[in-house]
């Protein structure tokens, strides 16, 4: 029974999160639902398809109890449907309490930020960051926390000691210039994400079998923002299906390769009939599915990661019926 409560007080939690404040500014497939309805309210069973739910193997029920139960969140009349129980915050209204933190300690985790910074401040959420990487974006208790934050004594996690600076002043915009170099300007602007310091990641397919690829199952996005990382393409591409691996180019070239055709499909019509919604960073995605040349292009790639990697089986890549 103790253990049954642990997973009901987990799956409430998780839930709450999707609900919160946090995550609903950033969050364009939850916001989108919403306004499907007048009432704003969203179909709970949807949830199951989230990987954190669907990996704690839940009944639609449970998620009714835990939904009934919360003062976060209000269930429809029906019985059917779940909704925030306060109007949500606009953006601005999160990012004015919230700071950027730099030269965080290696494989440091949420939890840990967390209760390393307590003595300082209240961290309502944690935003950690791969690109760049020892990075992540803070939600405080309130605007007045971060004007403490800002003007407190250097501040040291395991060693480290901390740079922090405004939310607002990371910018996702790329400047004018030729070779699209931010400025650096720490007291004025804060820490600026350049070209150079885009950390690059490889597919080396590990999930496909010998030779063969699926065909029709890479979304290509055009444009990332210079200051998204794969963590934020996974967080609007993923809700579509499975996703086997994200990468974001230094020239902002994104690749998605989804487990499934049909998934990479649905992914593409659906951002470019919702593209107001669908957005990183308040950059609306051009996307497209791969094919022919372009598709073989992406895998011959792939391959050769595989082969750079020492892969025993990692030939050149041929179109197969998975």
């Amino acid at each position: 029974k103790m253990e049954a409560n642990s997973q009901l007080a987990a799956l409430k939690k998780q839930i709450e999160f999707y609900f919160s404040d946090s995550n609903w500014v950033r969050d364009a497939w939850m916001k989108n639902e919403a306004a499907k309805n007048p009432e704003q309210y969203i179909n709970y069973e949807l949830l199951q398809q989230f990987p954190k739910i669907k990996d704690m193997k839940v009944t639609n029920d449970q998620i009714k109890q835990v939904i009934s139960t919360s003062n976060q969140l209000i269930l429809s009349p029906d019985g059917k449907m779940v909704k925030r129980a306060n109007p949500p915050p606009s953006e601005e209204t999160i990012i004015k309490k919230s700071v950027y933190v730099t030269n965080l300690p290696e494989n440091i985790t949420s939890e840990e930020i967390t209760t390393l910074l307590a003595p300082h401040c209240t961290v309502a959420c944690v935003w950690l960051r791969k690109n760049p990487p020892n990075s992540a974006f803070l939600e405080l208790a309130s605007p007045e926390q971060v004007a403490l934050l800002l003007a407190s004594p250097p501040i040291a996690i395991k060693s480290s000691v901390l740079r922090f600076s405004p939310r607002h002043s990371v910018s996702s915009k790329p400047s004018s210039s030729s070779s699209f170099k931010r400025k650096r300007n720490y007291e004025d602007e804060g820490p600026q994400v350049t070209l150079k310091e885009r950390v690059t990641s490889v597919d080396k397919g590990e999930d496909i079998q010998g030779e063969n690829w699926a065909k029709g199952t890479v979304v290509r996005i055009k444009e990332v923002p210079l200051v998204a990382g794969e963590e934020d393409v996974r967080g609007v591409l993923g809700w579509y299906g499975e996703v086997k691996s994200v990468v974001v180019e230094k020239n902002g070239e994104g690749w998605v390769r989804f487990a499934k055709k049909e998934d990479a499909e649905r992914a593409a019509e659906d951002i470019k009939k919702n593209r107001k919604q669908k957005v990183i960073y308040s950059k609306e995605l051009d996307v497209e599915v791969l094919e022919g040349e372009a598709e073989k292009r992406y895998f011959d790639r792939v391959l050769k990661a595989r082969q750079a990697s020492g892969e025993p089986d990692a030939k050149r890549a041929k179109t197969g019926n998975q």
